[in-house]
């Protein structure tokens, strides 16, 4: 049996305001294997935010282990860390996150620009990723002429780029209306099943439950499986 692509065990999180502790994760627990479409659904504030910029390598984790791709994230160093983000990890937010100066190509060249290689080389492989997601023909278009959902598939394709072994999204379909939402979900579908590549999804829309192989329901820092 393959080794699951994240493996979590007992992990705990917690943040001070002020005087006050929020304990944001209470001993999760989550075994994930390779080319799954997992959500994570569950109401704001329940720690799944938190969870996915641990799984990441955005945020540290207090106690416990977790293991992504054969990284183990709980003991790892800030050099591990940021290798770890730039070389195996793909990020997608609710508000995109594209530079507004930029067209579409460009901003989905950012991630290998910062790796070091060549515009010419980034920009032949951000036109592959552009028509993967359906927009070749937005490549010189800006943000703000694009639709949100336009937009948040130009963040998948940037997320892409680096052909990363999983792919973080958190809330993506927060901030799109219901047809913008069936077509990302349809667009992510189609790149799980056909390219193999991992999703791992916070959300708190039902909605979009069904697309799911694996379903988590998260609540009060703790994580259980649906």
């Amino acid at each position: 049996m393959p080794s699951p692509i994240i493996l979590a065990k007992k992990i705990y999180k917690t943040y001070q305001n002020n005087t006050l502790y929020v304990n944001a994760l209470n001993g999760v627990d989550m075994e994930l294997p390779q080319g799954a479409l997992a959500m994570i659904y569950g109401p704001s504030g329940g720690g799944k935010s938190t969870l996915l910029h641990l799984i990441g390598g955005i945020d540290r984790v207090q106690s416990g282990y977790l293991e992504v791709d054969g990284v183990c994230l709980h003991s790892a160093n800030e050099k591990q860390l940021t290798q770890f983000r730039r070389d195996k990890t793909g990020f997608v937010f609710q508000f995109y996150n594209l530079l507004p100066s930029l067209n579409a190509l460009d901003n989905v060249c950012l991630p290998l620009l910062a790796k070091g290689e060549s515009i010419k080389q980034a920009r032949r492989k951000g036109l592959l990723v552009l028509q993967q997601v359906g927009l070749l023909d937005r490549q010189r278009h800006r943000p703000g002429q694009l639709s949100g959902g336009e937009q948040q598939r130009i963040a998948v394709a940037r997320a892409l780029i680096v052909e990363p072994v999983l792919v973080l999204a958190d809330e993506p379909t927060g901030d799109l209306d219901s047809h913008s939402t069936i077509e990302l979900m349809d667009l992510i579908t189609s790149l799980n099943q056909n390219l193999g590549i991992t999703f791992l999804i916070a959300t708190h829309n039902i909605d979009i439950r069904s697309a799911a192989t694996h379903l988590f329901e998260m609540k009060d820092g703790i994580l259980k499986m649906i």
